[in-house]
């Protein structure tokens, strides 16, 4: 994954060889954003609480695995 900064300009590819790959864009939000290591959020109480959340799935994984 790649994160351009913001800007006017063309993005420009040149393929040597075969290739496939997926561009993806978006507009940006209108709201500062939070970002997790797995996510992103639009405040910094919703991004500790999915964090919360992707730690306690983890140990419940965990768990049924131990088991």
């Amino acid at each position: 994954m790649a994160i351009f900064e913001e800007s006017d300009s063309d993005l420009e590819f040149e393929a040597h060889s075969d290739v496939e790959f997926i561009l993806g864009v978006a507009i940006k939000h209108p709201h500062d954003l939070w970002l997790g290591h797995y996510s992103v959020h639009t405040s910094a109480q919703a991004l500790e609480r999915g964090e919360a959340e992707i730690v306690r799935i983890g140990s419940e994984l965990r768990l049924a695995q131990a088991n």
